[in-house]
């Protein structure tokens, strides 16, 4: 996946990808500060959606959806 566009963060903020499936939580994975490089996105068994959302630095377990950033559809 390539980032671009997406806010400044502050210090105490990063950007955490999460993956989507039917019927279950939202799965956290990677955990970034850096917005415009390339992340490699491993591929999770019936995911049919990843989510960016803005955390506290560290991550999170759960997503803050007032802070969604996007979504992206898996095909």
């Amino acid at each position: 996946m390539q980032l671009v566009n997406l806010p400044n963060i502050t210090k105490d903020k990063v950007f955490q990808l999460w993956a989507l499936k039917d019927g279950a939580n939202p799965m956290p994975l990677d955990i970034f500060a850096d917005t415009n490089k390339l992340i490699p996105v491993a591929f999770i068994d019936n995911t049919t959606t990843y989510a960016i959302t803005i955390e506290p630095k560290g991550g999170s377990q759960t997503p803050s959806l007032a802070k969604l950033i996007g979504t992206l559809s898996v095909i």
